[in-house]
């Protein structure tokens, strides 16, 4: 299944990072730090699938070209501990084409330039081994661009309040981005760039107590690049380690959960409208018969939702007439296995469809707070200004043009009208 993973970190001369040296490294180029003379030489690196650079319209030529603009960004910095790029860090699902992937990586990058009016190298990568691991390095500059070159820095990412605020833009708009790109592709899979515990007080108010007790799980330790290679090369890591103690320890809670649920009677199927306690097997049965499975296995639902009669109540009808037989007793327990299989099944169609209702329903709802709805609304707003300006920078050329033909046709007429007069005088 697709899985939400987004990071935001930034490189700084104070831990000897160099922009120049990120971006080689993440595009398999050679770039040449114009600053300290160093060649970074990656055109040997496996792995990148494809690489672009975005920046505002009117940001000069040389912002499109990696080897161009991450020495003209060093050298936009003076102090010796400068922050010299910011990185974001995003998995792409693997239930998506190259093609799809590429589209999403450069949708959410055209977000984040439209936003922050920077310069943007992104770069796709494809997994080493797993076949899963897809992601895209955003490296942006810290400064904005436009027609003169780079500028004024992007203070509203160094950190604090705002700063947060803005992580959590960029993390709802990477979310909202995602899922809009699954479900073009036809996937029914979903992310959430919630925490766990935001997620799971949702499912609880919602009255889904097995998804919040699914969902309260602690998370797992972030194993890093230099410990996923110790675990691929088959050598046990401490975070390794960690991970599987964590496993363990959900699984034992979830267990415990379920068990303390099912003993309450309080194990509900949350996809469907009415309660199937476990504990007495009540599950949703016709009115007066069983469904009959069609045969291609599916079942037809009819209204078998919309009444709730336990199973043993078929049996214990049965028990109430005066000479209870092994042939009930038998039919009870073909019944109640046979139920149990036929709800399973049914509630795995109904959590689906309960589930694709629900994120269609959450896609309308929030269609119009879109961020990327917000930001072709900036993109737009932004080009109309530019017309703007430049119609009024017409309409001045054109008054100019207007005061020179007129201030020239005033100097002419002097002269024409002494030559006329010479002409006379000569006759």
């Amino acid at each position: 299944m697709a899985i939400y993973h987004t990071r935001v970190k930034t490189f700084s001369r104070a831990q000897g990072h160099a922009s120049t040296a990120a971006a080689a490294y993440r595009a398999g180029l050679l770039i040449i730090d114009g600053r300290t003379g160093l060649r970074h030489d990656y055109r040997r690196r496996w792995g990148v699938v494809e690489t672009r650079c975005l920046a505002p319209d009117e940001a000069p030529d040389w912002a499109f070209d990696p080897r161009q603009l991450w020495p003209a960004a060093e050298a936009s910095e003076r102090r010796k501990d400068a922050t010299v790029a910011r990185e974001f860090e995003v998995a792409l699902p693997h239930e998506l084409s190259n093609e799809q992937r590429s589209d999403l990586a450069a949708e959410i990058s055209r977000c984040l330039v439209q936003r922050y009016r920077f310069a943007v190298q992104s770069s796709i990568h494809e997994p080493q081994t797993d076949g899963l691991n897809y992601h895209v390095h955003i490296l942006a500059t810290t400064r904005r661009v436009d027609a003169e070159g780079l500028k004024d820095k992007t203070r509203e990412l160094d950190g604090g309040p705002s700063g947060r605020g803005e992580v959590e833009w960029i993390r709802a708009m990477v979310g909202e981005a995602i899922n809009a790109h699954l479900a073009a592709a036809g996937v029914s899979a979903r992310v959430d760039h919630r925490s766990l515990k935001d997620q799971a007080a949702e499912a609880a108010e919602q009255g889904d107590e097995l998804t919040a007790a699914e969902l309260s799980r602690a998370p797992g330790l972030h194993m890093g690049k230099d410990a996923t290679a110790l675990h691929r090369r088959g050598m046990d890591t401490d975070l390794k380690q960690g991970n599987d103690g964590i496993h363990l320890a959900n699984s034992a809670a979830w267990d415990r959960a379920v068990a303390q649920m099912a003993g309450e009677g309080r194990l509900m199927d949350a996809a469907s409208d009415q309660a199937v306690p476990v504990g007495s097997r009540q599950v949703p049965l016709g009115p007066a018969i069983l469904p009959m499975l069609s045969p291609g296995g599916v079942t037809p639902l009819g209204n078998v939702a919309r009444e709730v009669m336990p199973v043993v109540a078929v049996a214990d009808a049965g028990t109430r007439q005066p000479q209870a037989t092994a042939s009930k007793q038998a039919l009870r327990a073909v019944l109640e296995m046979w139920a149990e299989a036929w709800i399973d099944g049914l509630r795995d169609r109904l959590t689906f469809t309960r589930r694709l209702l629900r994120s269609s329903a959450a896609l309308i709802s929030a269609h119009v707070a879109a961020p990327r709805l917000r930001g072709d609304l900036e993109e737009l707003l932004v080009r109309l200004k530019k017309l703007k300006r430049d119609a009024l920078r017409f309409k001045r050329r054109l008054k100019a043009e207007d005061r020179a033909q007129h201030v020239l046709a005033q100097e002419n007429l002097p002269w024409r009208t002494s030559k006329a007069r010479t002409r006379v005088q000569g006759s």
